[in-house]
């Protein structure tokens, strides 16, 4: 059980920091920014990558939500760790 508890601790230490490094350096800090950016994106994916156009188009559509992101994979990863233990 110790090596699930220091595997558990370093899964969710790398998630949070992690989140928090990305979030901080996002290029945009608010929709008419994220706009600006994501045009940017899409004229450079062109029609090369339709996953990261789509996904972009989403989140130009219906906004970047940091927080229920980083929940959505924070509930993902408690999950699975509750099914180890």
């Amino acid at each position: 059980m110790p090596a699930l508890a220091a595997r558990t601790l370093a899964l969710l230490d790398a998630y949070v920091f992690g989140w928090v490094l990305q979030e901080q350096s996002l290029p945009f800090s608010d929709d008419a920014q994220l706009a600006e950016v994501s045009e940017i994106i899409l004229a450079l994916a062109g029609q090369g990558y339709p996953h990261l156009a789509g996904m972009v188009r989403h989140y130009t559509e219906v906004g970047y939500d940091p927080d229920g992101d980083f929940l959505f994979g924070l509930d993902l990863l408690l999950d699975a760790l509750e099914r180890l233990h």
